[in-house]
């Protein structure tokens, strides 16, 4: 894995001049509307008198044997060409019809570049406008629209994996994958400091502080990390799976399944694993899907466990019998292989 500043720990990256880039590589008309909008929802204060005072404030540039230059960002997010010095710095979009890139035809493939907030924008656009929207005339004659996925997920899931990459990691750009059943973002670098994914809810770590920060002024993210918890909450409003999220110290992946028919829905690869094993088994029990769940070696909650049950049940594939202790789910098709 090739390395821009080998020497620098992960929250000094992104305040790392580029030293082939000058002044001149920044829009100030961008630094100057990023500004006005910054003060105008109260995301900045005191207004500085130029763009070049915020530059310095923010570290979007520095100094450099008495030179001004952009850190990484500045160019990530006020040049007109970040990729001109940071090729790496794209967003993947990837979209196939079926459940897994060798089963389905490829729909679009593609990248999103530009700066960070048009790459965020581009890639939320095209996430928002592929899914299917479906509705109903509830109490009202008015139509009631029912999203495939939470809005505020795609958006806030989107903007983590920009946000919060490695960015020293020149040899590998984020992705974002369109599946039939669900959408997968892969981030370089892992998750960083002393997040894991079994406290990423809890913990408070900004690999990239300073672009962090340029976000939220722009609107793009909140404080305090709340981003993770509103999607959770929206998932369940809307009774989807939890996310399902894996580290592998190369790369973070958080993916996010559907609302479909119940089938289809129940079709989760963990899912399939469990009901593999009630089929091959000719039953299931909770022990069962603990043990499963430790040797996949990526975290779920007690809580997930027990939906991902819930929903084979309710899409017809398992069947509860027994009570407390004894309870067991078993394949419909053997639905009599615990009677008597």
């Amino acid at each position: 894995m090739a390395r821009l500043f080998p020497d620098l720990t992960d929250e000094q990256v992104d305040k790392a001049a580029i030293e082939h880039a000058g002044l001149d590589d920044l829009d100030m008309r961008k630094v100057e509307a990023h500004i006005a909008l910054a003060v105008g929802n109260g995301r900045l204060s005191p207004q500085p008198d130029q763009p070049v005072e915020f530059l310095k404030r923010f570290r979007c540039v520095v100094e450099v044997g008495g030179t001004l230059r952009p850190t990484i960002s500045g160019l990530l997010m006020f040049s007109s060409d970040p990729q001109a010095f940071l090729p790496h710095a794209v967003v993947g979009l990837g979209h196939f019809s079926g459940v897994g890139i060798e089963q389905g035809e490829a729909i679009h493939l593609g990248r999103c570049s530009g700066t960070l907030h048009e790459q965020i924008d581009a890639a939320f656009k095209y996430l928002w406008t592929n899914i299917r929207h479906g509705f109903s005339l509830e109490d009202s004659p008015r139509r009631v629209e029912h999203p495939e996925y939470p809005r505020v997920a795609l958006r806030e899931l989107t903007v983590n994996a920009i946000a919060h990459r490695d960015y020293n990691n020149d040899g590998h750009y984020s992705r974002i994958t369109m599946f039939g059943d669900h959408i997968e973002w892969v981030s370089p670098g892992g998750l960083a400091g002393d997040v894991t994914v079994e406290n990423i809810i809890q913990s408070q770590y900004n690999r990239n502080p300073t672009i962090a920060e340029l976000l939220y002024q722009g609107g793009y993210i909140e404080r305090f990390g709340l981003g993770l918890d509103m999607v959770a909450r929206e998932l369940e409003k809307a009774e989807l799976p939890p996310l399902r999220m894996r580290d592998t110290g190369g790369a973070f992946s958080v993916t996010l399944y559907g609302s479909d028919a119940p089938g289809s829905r129940a079709q989760t690869p963990f899912r399939q694993l469990l009901l593999e094993h009630a089929r091959q088994h000719r039953q299931l029990t909770m022990d069962d899907v603990r043990k499963l769940n430790d040797e996949q070696r990526e975290y779920r909650s007690e809580r997930s466990l027990r939906y991902d049950l819930r929903s084979l049940v309710e899409a017809g594939f398992l069947r509860r019998v027994g009570q407390s202790r004894d309870t067991a789910y078993v394949p419909v098709e053997d639905n009599n292989a615990l009677s008597g």
